[in-house]
């Protein structure tokens, strides 16, 4: 059964001297210009629809390009930014001769050792980051950005610095500390000053769906990961998202059963063994449920 391909931090490392790896956990690299580029690519293929295994943050100061997320398309131009997460089905669909910039991935093994967390997370925060990845942002913000993944950058190379892990991960936190203040400084996003009870629930909710949506369909599976009742999981998500655990559950399997059956190489049957349903008819009747046609019709159209 074939697969969408997963791009880890080690991929980017082996194509492009340009790219400053620390222990295959966070990488940082430029793009164009001798720097990472698609028409060079040996190990991997950027340009097919694939899953990062990490968090990924790409700062435009030159060129256009196109990326796909989920199957929305985003058109990037200099002065933008672009936060990809390892939930997004990624597909870079152009890039111009002229386009520079950074990227940054850090894997999800690094982003644990720096306990982000900490760093008051809001749970509709993130959610409109997810839903709404790519800003356009001033000049100087930019630039701004840039010098700090610029010094991060410096900071991986130092192997003889007796301090190097913790001043990574201190540069590291600084500079996602910097870009949560310019998304949180936008007019449509709010600042939450603590994160309350529930708002931890939904958030260890998502986590858990993010990891395990694929294979644990059932409410109770979540419930019981965060010791709570089936009942009260729903009545805090219906709360805070407007959605309940069944209509988040069953979005994140629709939006992943709607992009592998966009996919020419796999058929039905695969994709319902990969989303873990009993039988092709089980998944068959779900999707007709909820889209108001067959996975074969479904593929039909697409094609």
């Amino acid at each position: 059964m074939r697969k969408l391909s997963v791009v880890e931090i080690s991929d980017l490392a082996r194509n492009t001297i340009s790219f400053q790896n620390y222990k295959n956990k966070l990488g940082i690299g430029d793009l164009g210009s001798g720097g990472i580029s698609l028409d060079d690519m040996q190990h991997v293929d950027l340009t097919s629809p694939m899953r990062l295994k990490a968090l990924l943050l790409i700062v435009i100061t030159q060129g256009d390009a196109r990326v796909s997320l989920d199957n929305v398309p985003h058109e990037l131009s200099a002065n933008s930014f672009l936060f990809i997460m390892p939930s997004h089905i990624t597909q870079i669909t152009y890039t111009s001769p002229d386009l520079r910039g950074k990227l940054l991935l850090a894997d999800l093994a690094f982003l644990e050792e720096c306990k982000p967390e900490t760093i008051n997370p809001s749970l509709v925060n993130y959610m409109r980051l997810r839903k709404n990845p790519h800003l356009r942002l001033e000049k100087e913000e930019v630039d701004f950005l840039d010098n700090h993944i610029e010094l991060l950058k410096r900071k991986l190379s130092e192997k003889k610095h007796y301090f190097q892990e913790e001043i990574i991960h201190i540069s590291f936190m600084a500079l996602l500390l910097e870009m949560v203040n310019i998304v949180l400084n936008r007019k449509d996003y709010i600042v939450e000053k603590r994160i309350t009870r529930k708002e931890e629930i939904v958030n260890k909710f998502l986590q858990l769906l993010l990891r395990h949506y694929q294979e644990e369909h059932a409410i109770t599976f979540y419930a019981d990961k965060l010791c709570i009742t089936p009942q009260y999981l729903s009545s805090v998500l219906k709360t805070l998202t407007d959605k309940t655990a069944s209509e988040w559950i069953d979005e994140a399997i629709l939006s992943e059963a709607r992009v592998l059956l966009r996919s020419p190489k796999m058929t039905v049957q695969e994709v319902s063994i990969q989303l873990n349903f009993a039988d092709q008819s089980t998944f068959g009747k779900f999707f007709k449920k909820h889209v108001g046609m067959s996975p074969s019709q479904y593929k039909k159209e697409v094609f």
